[in-house]
């Protein structure tokens, strides 16, 4: 790193990949899902669409993260598990028949995450897992 070269803030967490979405989009997500584009380490996609309409959105993503250079992805849905959930779900398939692996589905509502993946309940509870991304690291970094 020299002197002209910002310090990159490390993504250690499931919430510190959650504070820094805002950051990579330039605005918070609402009723939108976002997918996130890695390779090894480095975040090096993303792109964001709305819930509502999703048809056919769902083939168009993945054959567009298909074309970046990424190893695998995240998904994430912002708004209500009824609203969020079938586009998680549209997404993932389309991921999955590119061969694109999914590293994490996860839903945001409010303060509250939940992973579609994790299936231990001392980490990842059925209620939800309370964050703050004002108190992330990736926070303190941007600002």
């Amino acid at each position: 790193m020299t002197d002209a070269e910002p310090a990159r803030p490390l993504v250690a967490s499931l919430p510190d990949l959650l504070a820094a979405v805002p950051y990579l989009l330039g605005f918070h997500p609402a009723d939108s899902l976002v997918l996130l584009g890695a390779r090894g380490r480095a975040l090096t996609f993303a792109a964001r669409v709305d819930l509502d309409p999703l048809a056919g959105l769902a083939d168009h993503l993945a054959a567009v993260t298909a074309r970046q250079p990424v190893e695998g992805a995240v998904i994430i849905g912002y708004g209500p598990p009824d609203r969020a959930e079938p586009a998680l779900s549209a997404v993932r398939r389309a991921l999955d028949q590119r061969t694109i692996p999914v590293y994490d589905v996860l839903r945001v509502t409010a303060s509250r995450y939940w992973s579609y993946l994790c299936a231990d309940p001392a980490c990842c509870s059925p209620a939800g897992t309370l964050f703050d991304p004002s108190t992330s690291a990736v926070a303190a970094a941007a600002t």
